[in-house]
């Protein structure tokens, strides 16, 4: 491993019966940058973010966080090894606020002993505090103030999209995991996503490794792009690479 990855995906073999979906697929993630995974449908991206998240297990090859192997690992181990995820399809709790489902994502961080967290004193009560300050610091990173009381089944589409986003940083991810965050938002919408992402790579210095199908956009942001075509990397490298690519034009564009 070098010192500047902080995730490797090698050799990653994924199947569900006769169905391919990864194809021996290797995959880097900077310990800083976006990386942005790109592809048709059923190209295997987000079998790829299940394979690293735990929620599938690959038959064979490894995920690496920082040199530790996270394949057999369950989700909520995967989790608090530091990997945040957002999902394509959202998976808010619809009657918690927004609050709330930012702090069930710290759930995990929380010690202690039953006694002490009914009666709410002691450590129990300091740590209450420390993890409502960090949430007010992620909706405050994500301009969320007007939604914090709000029951997510009652938010705009795009907020709950951006509170999606907004729960995968509140487990204190050093890596996050993206699965099509920009998927049916309006334009503006999209502006305050790129703007988010911008500010996560360069002021949070948080790694991303990011699906979108909006490869305009991934253009403009991505530092490295892996285009996937059936369960297999057909490109990888930088915008104009990735632009020029025949394969790609062919797979994705075409």
């Amino acid at each position: 491993m070098t010192t500047e990855s902080r995730l490797e995906v090698r050799d990653i073999h994924l199947s569900f019966g006769e169905i391919r979906a990864l194809q021996g697929v290797d995959v880097d993630v900077p310990s800083r940058g976006i990386t942005a995974l790109i592809g048709p449908n059923g190209a295997g991206k987000t079998a790829l973010l299940n394979s690293v998240s735990g929620i599938y297990r690959p038959q064979s090859g490894r995920v690496l966080l920082d040199g530790e192997d996270l394949v057999g690992l369950p989700p909520h181990v995967v989790a608090k090894a530091g990997v945040g995820r957002s999902f394509q399809h959202l998976e808010l709790f619809a009657r918690l606020t927004v609050t709330e489902n930012l702090l069930v994502a710290r759930d995990f961080l929380f010690s202690g002993n039953p006694v002490s967290a009914m009666v709410f004193y002691g450590s129990a009560r300091r740590q209450e505090m420390q993890h409502r300050a960090a949430v007010e610091s992620i909706i405050d990173f994500f301009e969320l103030w007007p939604y914090r009381d709000v029951p997510a089944r009652a938010l705009p589409y795009g907020v709950q999209k951006l509170v999606g986003f907004a729960r995968a940083m509140a487990s204190e991810a050093k890596l996050l995991l993206l699965d099509e965050p920009g998927s049916g938002l309006t334009r503006d919408e999209k502006e305050d996503l790129a703007r988010f992402l911008l500010r996560l790579r360069d002021d949070r210095r948080i790694p991303i490794l990011w699906i979108e199908h909006d490869l305009d956009m991934v253009l403009d942001l991505a530092d490295h792009i892996y285009a996937l075509d059936l369960g297999r990397v057909i490109a990888s490298g930088d915008a104009d690479a990735i632009r020029d690519n025949a394969a790609v034009a062919a797979s994705y564009v075409g």
